[in-house]
């Protein structure tokens, strides 16, 4: 796809810009539970600057994870932003 084919261009962009985001987490409530797999749902807020210390305002973020026992271990499997 167009992506693919871009790929590499895209990365060095990001590389070089030297872009930083710090996230952090406002809220996280379990949404439903079966077994050994969860719905969790989190409102999330990102700061994004470069290294010319130019700031973007902050995002807000309301993500829905599927997190799933793997081993001993929960991991997050799934991750959809919510509308």
């Amino acid at each position: 796809d167009d992506f693919t084919k871009r790929r590499d261009d895209f990365l060095k962009t990001i590389v070089d810009s030297n872009v930083s985001t710090q996230g952090s987490v406002k809220s996280a409530a379990l949404d439903s539970i079966s077994g050994t797999k969860a719905e969790v749902l989190v409102a999330t807020t990102s700061n994004v600057t470069n290294a010319d210390g130019a700031t973007q305002d902050p995002r807000s973020w309301r993500l829905e994870l599927r997190v799933e026992k793997a081993g001993a271990a929960y991991k997050v499997s799934k991750v959809e932003f919510v509308t």
